[in-house]
């Protein structure tokens, strides 16, 4: 039995971007017309990483907000849960089944893994090295991040500000290792649309 999600190659799509992310070299981009998927596929890798015991926040940008400084990052940590209470053990099969279904081969549940055993809980002493709003988001992350990998989903990059885009780029600076050691377990998948469209 041939699925839709075969016949759309997005078995394969998302084995290559399961791939990116456990290879965690870069930002991880999604790229295509409008309409295709792109934030479902997204949305539903951030699924499947929580399920395999991590985090995922979706920071999406709107068009309306596009010229509203770090109007994505503000939003989605205004929408966060105050606390995390999931038993992820249970859930750990669940996702793996999921990774079958979508055809991801299990490497979204092995990176999380390895990313939670080699998690660092140790501070470092913190000089300023972003501007105090830049910094407020990376505590909150910071936060998200400390007992679990964390996964960014930035959607909608096409509508974000230029403070957002520093600051995710800052993300994926491994100079910023040091004096923010979660981000070294960060991984980001981002979900734009061409620009031609």
């Amino acid at each position: 039995m041939v699925r839709l999600w075969q016949i759309l190659g997005y078995d394969e799509i998302a084995k290559r971007i399961a791939q990116g992310l456990e290879d965690a070299a870069d930002i991880t981009l999604i790229e295509g017309p409008p309409g295709v998927g792109k934030s479902w596929l997204a949305k539903g890798l951030g699924a499947m990483w929580e399920e395999s015991g991590g985090v995922a926040v979706v920071i999406q940008g709107d068009s309306l907000k596009s010229d509203a400084s770090l109007y994505p990052f503000e939003s989605a940590m205004a929408r966060l849960p105050k606390r995390w209470r999931v038993d992820w053990s249970s859930v750990k099969p669940l996702a793996q089944a999921g990774e079958l279904v979508v055809g991801t081969a299990g490497i979204v549940t092995a990176t999380v893994e390895t990313a939670a055993r080699a998690h660092r809980g140790h501070q470092r002493n913190r000089g300023l090295v972003l501007g105090d709003s830049e910094q407020e988001v990376m505590f909150s992350l910071e936060k998200l991040g400390r007992k679990r990998p964390l996964l960014l989903v930035a959607d909608n990059l096409h509508w974000w500000d230029p403070c957002s885009l520093r600051l995710l780029a800052a993300l994926a600076d491994p100079d910023l290792i040091d004096t923010f050691p979660f981000l070294e377990h960060v991984r980001i998948l981002a979900v734009q649309t061409l620009a031609k469209y």
